[in-house]
């Protein structure tokens, strides 16, 4: 909830249609393929699929290739899970890593398992900020930053029965026009969309690890480094105390 500003609700279900809104999230490719696996452990029927949304015509494949897809074609992948209860048809789940989609789709009685797929993206995906969404809020700070330096000026300084009045017209015009603006920019859905990561798990760690350890040599290296700058520039008379 805390984040929520920053990166969307963390979770809406949609009574109608009983799928689930998350947030944009991404996630590496053994995340993607327990997915998968637990798709075809949890559900009987099929195999779970991903369909590529290819220009042309969409494309069947196997879960296990997606890792050797290109950077685009991870974009179009659809992974599909048709279910069965007592041997017949009865809907399914399915989650798409198209721009813009969040969502995990599910028909038919399976919500238990729906609710184990948003689990596994939650708890090993990394969110994505919906920069598109924040961009959308500069207008609002500008408009709160022109108000805030007019009403420091009319505290602070002894102004002309003509410049308030101006002031104020221009307050009044600013916020006329954030809301029109507001207005005329409906909320939509400017989720980024999940990713898959083209690395393995142990491969993301290591890299985070990597970056950890970066950290911390800045974090000791700099200081000195500062220090000794400044020792140096009192030696050479660069500084004088």
């Amino acid at each position: 909830m805390a984040f929520d500003w920053l990166l969307g609700p963390k979770r809406v279900r949609d009574v109608a249609t009983e799928s689930v809104t998350l947030r944009s999230y991404t996630i590496d490719t053994d995340t993607f393929l327990d997915i998968a696996a637990a798709l075809d452990r949890d559900l009987d029927g099929p195999a779970a699929s991903v369909i590529l949304d290819m220009p042309l015509a969409p494309v069947t494949i196997a879960p296990v290739d997606v890792p050797g897809l290109s950077p685009a074609d991870r974009r179009r992948v659809y992974l599909n899970k048709q279910g069965t209860v007592g041997g017949h048809a009865a809907g399914g789940i399915g989650l798409a890593f198209y721009p813009g989609a969040v969502s995990v789709m599910c028909s038919g009685p399976f919500t238990a398992e729906r609710d184990t797929i948003v689990q596994i993206i939650e708890d090993n995906g990394t969110p994505r900020i919906p920069w598109k969404l924040q961009l959308r809020l500069l207008p609002k700070a500008a408009t709160a930053l022109v108000i805030a330096a007019w009403v420091w000026a009319e505290l602070s300084t002894p102004l002309h029965l003509a410049l308030h009045v101006f002031g104020w017209l221009l307050v009044a015009l600013a916020v006329t026009a954030i809301a029109l603006y507001a207005r005329s920019k409906p909320v939509t859905n400017y989720a980024p969309g999940h990713l898959i990561r083209m690395e393995s798990r142990a491969d993301t760690a290591a890299r985070r690890a990597d970056v950890r350890k970066d950290l911390r040599v800045a974090g000791i290296t700099a200081p000195i480094t500062l220090a000794g700058g400044f020792v140096l520039a009192l030696l050479l008379g660069i500084l004088d105390l």
